[in-house]
């Protein structure tokens, strides 16, 4: 039997901006549904580098069935 995963994924574009709403809103969802999130994924990078520099291609190829994938923001 796979090993089931929840994943959060945060960005944020420039240093202005901040990780914590983005936490807190995911840890609320998450506490609501009941899913332990088992990793974090934090980003400051541009919204306009290529998907492969926002790691988003190395995460999608990572998830496996039934793994969940928390976005707070996109």
């Amino acid at each position: 039997m796979p090993v089931v995963r929840t994943t959060a994924y945060l960005r944020v574009s420039t240093n202005k901006q901040e990780f914590e709403n983005q936490k807190l809103e995911i840890l609320k969802y998450a506490q609501k549904e009941g899913l332990k999130i088992d990793t974090f994924m934090e980003l400051q990078i541009s919204s306009r580098k290529t998907t492969k520099a926002r790691q988003i291609d190395s995460l999608f190829e990572a998830l496996q069935e039934g793994d969940t994938l928390i976005v707070s923001e996109l």
